[in-house]
């Protein structure tokens, strides 16, 4: 145990490597899954990768798990791909702002958005 913490301690870089790692898994495997209709894992590690990586890595998450989950499962509409996609887009940038203005009403917008994102753009 005292490996781990003197490793992670000075190797803060890695450990965004290996949380950004571990969520993409996490969000590929969830495709895979059966889970309860209107419940997106994909949205909310889109939320809390804007939340917590930098713009690029914001982006990259949520993009990369659907184009490699889609590679397996297929591709669809070009059209409604893309949409999906965006909608991705814009869950990280709302979680980016969440973190820059973190408070309760801007936490519980980024939670409608994500939440109502299917709906508006689909």
């Amino acid at each position: 145990m005292e490996f781990y913490r003197r490793f992670f301690k000075y190797h803060k870089a890695s450990t965004q490597t290996i949380l950004f790692i571990l969520l993409f898994l996490l969000g590929f495997t969830s495709r895979f899954l059966p889970h309860p209709y209107n419940f997106s894992p994909i949205s909310a590690i889109a939320i809390f990768s804007g939340f917590f990586f930098g713009w690029k890595k914001a982006f990259l998450l949520p993009i990369a798990m659907m184009f490699f989950s889609d590679l397996f499962l297929g591709f669809y509409q070009f059209n409604l791909m893309f949409t999906v996609y965006a909608a991705l887009a814009i869950s990280a940038i709302a979680g980016f702002f969440l973190r820059k203005n973190f408070h309760r009403s801007f936490s519980l917008f980024s939670c409608c958005l994500a939440f109502s994102e299917k709906y508006s753009l689909g």
